[in-house]
């Protein structure tokens, strides 16, 4: 004859992450009532299972989540009946997501090697038809009123845990950590950050930094935070970022923060990677002492700062260049042109430079000079160490004199590269002079770049 099983039952919402979080509510609440659980076990029908609940484990405390919340009231037995103590709750509408009767394995102080003892089945679970209800389930607090519900439970058997309908977690003790952070930006130029978000409150030559960290823990990422904030439709950027994270206590855990700056990009403005800060556990970025830590990206502040990035630097540059026509479409089709050359630039010493270009003569042929073609194209500049330096340009005008060199100028943008030009930014005036007899020239260039050491 098959035993009499008593079952307790659990619910464990699949997509909450148990955790002990050592942050606390400081706020305090005066509108509560009191809830306290009066577990009752439950016997199915003869034949379902043929093996008894582990007598071995005694129940010590109750795992309790409502609305998201850990709770850890004692049980206790009165005239034979188990309670749990009460819970202050704040009055109003609740849900109660999880419930399991637990055993401390006689370590009240480490709850990493706590046994399910019984618990409450999920909504639609094979072990739902054996309660009265399933989780979760609503409840209502009234303020100042005690409210005991009676709740089954069924022993938790770990070899079946799929039909109490849930999935697994780890309960994990975190340590909420804080960082703050705070910039300074020095513009290079007011009139290229005149429509910026910088210009909502008047340019000037030393702003607050716009910017966001991009948090990561053991590579994953914990999210993006931004200093800027919205107070009545006016967007705000003057007050110290500070990102709040959690820290595994019973884990190593290795930390990396990014620090994305708010620049121009060619015609445009983009958050613009400057900085990475890695760490370990309760280890903090230096601060200086004042608990923020503080950057400046440029040289316009005299006092010293905890992290000082550099700004834009002059570039300038010589070539000697040729230039191949390697397709010829006829027109309104470009012809494209290959330009090669070797020359010093400033930061990146003797380089390297490739030139892809689309260029439109102004009509279709005899062209009887004077007359000015325009282009676009793409650059790539060779570092001396190898490292690569992109930019592009879409207004480039050759003008075609009776007598040569044809005159050939453009803007280019710097965007980005490899090594340590991959988040590059500026520009550079293009002056050339383009021999047509001989496919040679010369060219000069002289603008700003901006790029992390």
């Amino acid at each position: 004859m098959l035993n009499k099983l008593k079952f307790t039952g659990i619910i464990f919402l699949s997509i909450l992450l148990l955790t002990n979080c050592k942050k606390e509510n400081k706020q305090d609440k005066i509108q509560q009532g009191e809830l306290v659980f009066s577990p009752i076990e439950i016997t199915p029908d003869k034949g379902v299972w043929d093996w008894e609940c582990d007598l071995e484990l005694t129940v010590v405390y109750a795992l309790v989540i409502i609305d998201g919340e850990e709770h850890y009231p004692l049980t206790f037995v009165l005239d034979g009946k188990l309670y749990t103590q009460a819970i202050k709750l704040d009055a109003g509408e609740h849900v109660l997501e999880y419930f399991a009767l637990m055993d401390d394995m006689g370590t009240p102080e480490d709850k990493t090697d706590d046994e399910i003892v019984k618990a409450i089945p999920m909504d639609e679970s094979e072990f739902a038809q054996y309660v009265e209800y399933t989780l979760p389930k609503p409840l209502t607090i009234v303020a100042f009123q005690k409210f005991e519900l009676k709740i089954n439970v069924l022993c938790y058997i770990p070899e079946v845990y799929e039909y109490f309908g849930f999935i697994w977690f780890e309960v994990n003790e975190i340590t909420i950590r804080e960082q703050c952070f705070f910039g300074d930006f020095c513009l290079p130029s007011l009139t290229e950050y005149d429509g910026s978000l910088y210009a909502l409150n008047g340019l000037f030559v030393d702003e607050v930094a716009i910017f966001m960290i991009r948090a990561y823990r053991d590579d994953e990422m914990l999210g993006e935070f931004y200093n800027t904030y919205e107070v009545e439709e006016e967007l705000l950027f003057k007050e110290p970022l500070c990102i709040q994270y959690a820290d595994y206590d019973n884990a190593e855990n290795h930390f990396k923060f990014e620090l994305w700056i708010y620049v121009k990009v060619g015609e445009d403005f983009e958050y613009i990677l400057f900085h990475t800060w890695e760490f370990m556990d309760d280890e903090k970025i230096d601060n200086g002492g004042d608990g923020v830590v503080e950057f400046v990206l440029g040289d316009c502040v005299y006092t010293e700062t905890d992290l000082l990035l550099s700004t834009y630097v002059p570039f300038i540059a010589t070539f000697e260049v040729t230039i191949d026509t390697v397709l010829h479409f006829p027109p309104p089709l470009p012809k494209i042109q290959e330009v090669l050359g070797t020359g010093n630039v400033t930061h990146l010493g003797n380089t390297d430079l490739y030139i892809l270009q689309n260029w439109w003569p102004p009509h279709a042929p005899p062209l009887i000079p004077p007359y000015t073609g325009t282009g676009t194209g793409e650059v790539i500049f060779t570092a001396a160490n190898g490292d690569l330096l992109f930019a592009s340009y879409d207004d480039a005008e050759g003008f075609h004199d009776i007598a040569p060199p044809v005159i050939v100028t453009f803007t280019g943008h710097f965007n980005g590269g490899t090594g340590r030009f991959e988040h590059a930014t500026g520009y550079f005036d293009w002056y050339g002079e383009f021999f047509p007899a001989t496919n040679t020239g010369t060219a000069t260039c002289t603008g700003e770049i901006m790029y992390i050491e």
